[in-house]
């Protein structure tokens, strides 16, 4: 996980701060798979664990990639906010967030045509989302 954010104060009550965030993810074994001694210890590797186990999860992750939240993914998110201070107390914020994820981080996500391009048999493996909000806050 990383991040990454600037706030630059454009007068003394009005802020505008921008971010970016990352996760990146890479490929594990989902759930208890028998270890290589026979002792049933976590595997956490490709291909490992039970026959056929993390390969047949391998193929999986390699054909579409959202199957599984065991499969590589990423997250990007990108922010902007500003904040204006109208009053000793209070102040009003608004902002937006534009994010991606991909692989098996959009495990749990609908994925459609609306997010990506289909064409033949591309399956579609990422999500993306707009995020706005406003609010007012009181600080005691």
């Amino acid at each position: 996980m990383f991040w990454a954010g600037v706030k630059y104060g454009v007068t003394p009550t009005f802020d505008v701060i921008g971010a970016y965030y990352g996760a990146r993810q890479g490929f594990f074994t989902v759930g208890n798979a028998q270890g290589a001694g026979g002792n049933g210890t976590f595997v956490a590797f490709p291909g490992a664990g039970a026959p056929g186990g993390g390969v047949t999860q391998a193929v999986n992750c390699a054909i579409a990639s959202a199957s599984s939240p065991g499969c590589a993914g990423t997250i990007d998110m990108f922010s902007l906010a500003m904040d204006w201070r109208f009053a000793r107390h209070v102040d009003l914020y608004a902002g937006v967030a534009y994010s991606t994820k991909s692989g098996g981080l959009a495990n749990g996500f609908v994925l459609s045509t609306l997010n990506g391009v289909l064409t033949g048999n591309t399956v579609i493996n990422r999500v993306s989302s707009w995020d706005p909000g406003i609010g007012l806050r009181y600080q005691f």
